[in-house]
Order: structure tokens, then sequence, then C-alpha cells
């Protein structure tokens, strides 16, 4: 689990986030800002857990980081929480992540599970990265 927050700690630092690792509710985290937004991400190891627990979290989050949020200024109304797990999710449990993610509540909110490989650490947080290619026109002749 430790691997999985490092190695997600330097897919945002690579994004030009500012990070730190935190533990909350038991639950491996990472803190991650910079001058548009902030947000958390927190790693579950399964995927029940991470159903059951998800909202728990983020309070606990928003309520430890609530001084920090109050002088964000128009950051904090831009703030994501991530809910990730590196084990795979049933089609039921899917169905439950992309309900966190549907709601909008406090916070903007990504979940995923899978999350294991190179491709699903830029994957998963892909809405707070900023764009990976930019598009190039063909010259005209």
């Amino acid at each position: 689990m430790t691997d999985l927050t490092s190695a997600l700690e330097v897919v945002l630092q690579d994004s030009g986030y500012r990070t730190a690792p935190v533990s909350v509710e038991g639950v491996p985290s990472v803190l991650f800002e910079d001058e548009a937004l902030l947000g958390f991400v927190a790693v579950f190891e399964d995927v029940r857990t991470l159903l059951g627990r998800w909202q728990a979290v983020e309070t606990a989050l928003l309520t430890r980081y609530a001084p920090h949020l109050q002088v964000a200024g128009d950051k904090a109304w831009n703030v994501y929480c991530a809910f990730l797990s590196p084990a795979a999710a049933s089609l039921t449990e899917q169905r439950e992540l992309d309900w966190i993610e549907e709601n909008q509540e406090r916070t903007r909110k990504i979940a995923a599970a899978g999350v294991m490989g190179k491709e699903e650490l830029y994957g998963a947080p892909l809405p707070v990265l900023p764009i990976q290619y930019q598009a190039v026109c063909p010259a005209r002749t």
C-alpha cells in the first residue's frame, strides 16, 4: 500500500503539485496542492473497504485540514478527494465507484479500483493532471 501511495505522490509531483504523505482513519493518503486546486488521495487495500469508508475518510480529511481550506481562497472551491484501491472491482462494485464520482457534495471525487500499473497510476487521477499530450496540426503545403 505504501508503494502505491509513494508512486501516486511521484505522479502528482511530476505534474507540478506539492505533496505530503498523511494518514487519516488509518488510511494512507497523499495531500496535493498547486496554485489552482488542492486535494487528497486515499488508498484502500480493497474495494469493499473503500466503499464502506470513503465518506468517513473524506470527512476526517476535511475536518483535519479545515484551517488550511479556510485560507485557501478560491482554491477551496476546487477540492478533490480521490479514493483508490489496487484491488479489482466487481461489476456491482464498479457501479458503486461510479456513484461516488457522481456525488458532488463537499468535494469533487475520483474513485477507482485496479490501480496497480503505470497506466492506472496516470489514468486514475487524470482529472487533476495536466494534459499529457499536445495536439500538433500538420503544416500546410
